[in-house]
Order: C-alpha cells, then structure tokens, then sequence
C-alpha cells in the first residue's frame, strides 16, 4: 500500500506547518485565489471587512507613531466594527442638543453639534 507523502517531505517525514515552532517550508504557498469564495465568505460572516476598515480609517485619522500597537490597543478596547455612531434628529425646540450630550456622556462618545 503506497503511503501519500506531502510536497517536500521523504516517507518518514511527518507534515510541518502544523505549529508555529515547525513552519512549513518556504517553497510552500495556499492556493488563495481557488479558495477567494471560502475567504470572502468567512470574511463576510465574521465582520472581517468591517474590522479592516475601521482599523485602516483609524490609522489614516490619527497616524500613530507606532501603527501595530495603536491597532493592537484600538482590538482591545471592545469596538470591533468600530466605535458607536449616534445622530439625534428632531423637529425645532425638542431639546435635541441636551439629549444627544447626555447619550455622548454616558456611552463614553465624543458630541459633535451641526448647529
């Protein structure tokens, strides 16, 4: 019975890549473009492209001196789709401007009047 050997390895080597201690192999590379509609799916579900873009948007803003430990500390911080965006719209004389201070107040949110 023939044994199925991976790319690269001799019949008594096992297959690496499987820890970060044992790499795979250098001339190694996935196949990423036969899989795009598994990635973009898994993206999709998983509020990947939300995420990238609320990092991207982040860093382009405030331009950190240190880009990985701002994103690594934007990752922790619990706003993963970004942080929460409130508008307040009302008629005239409904005391818009006290409620929207008082939801930027207690949800911790920076109040940016139009008017």
């Amino acid at each position: 019975m023939a044994v199925p050997v991976a790319r690269g390895l001799g019949k008594d080597q096992a297959p690496r890549g499987r820890k970060l201690e044992d790499p795979v192999a250098e001339d190694w590379r996935p196949d990423l473009k036969g899989n795009k509609h598994e990635i973009d799916e898994y993206l999709e579900q998983q509020g990947g492209y939300d995420l990238f873009d609320y990092l991207l948007k982040d860093l382009m803003i405030k331009q950190p001196a240190d880009p990985l430990t701002h994103m690594l500390e934007c990752l922790e911080k619990g706003y993963p789709t970004g942080p929460l965006k409130v508008i307040v719209s009302s008629p005239p004389g409904l005391g818009r401007e006290q409620l929207a201070r008082r939801l930027a107040k207690h949800f911790d949110l920076m109040y940016i009047g139009a008017g």
